[in-house]
């Protein structure tokens, strides 16, 4: 994530030395963007990798439950 900002920050700079303030706006509000995608994304794989996990222990719980000798 720092890698990240540094690399925009650095980006943003040497635009903004060539063209401007406002070049600097719409290249920050660019970072912005990205920055907020790649965390859209990131937290889309987490719950994906989060539902897969709580299924696939669901699955385990129920395959040892059945296999257990149930106390009625």
């Amino acid at each position: 994530m720092h890698s990240r900002l540094f690399m925009s920050g650095e980006k943003r700079d040497f635009v903004s030395t060539e063209g401007g303030a406002e070049v600097t706006v719409v290249v920050a509000l660019r970072d912005v963007v990205v920055i907020a995608k790649s965390i859209v994304v990131e937290v889309v794989v987490a719950v994906i990798i989060v539902v897969v996990v709580v299924t696939l222990l669901l699955q385990v719980v129920t395959m040892v439950m059945s296999y257990l000798p149930v106390d009625t």
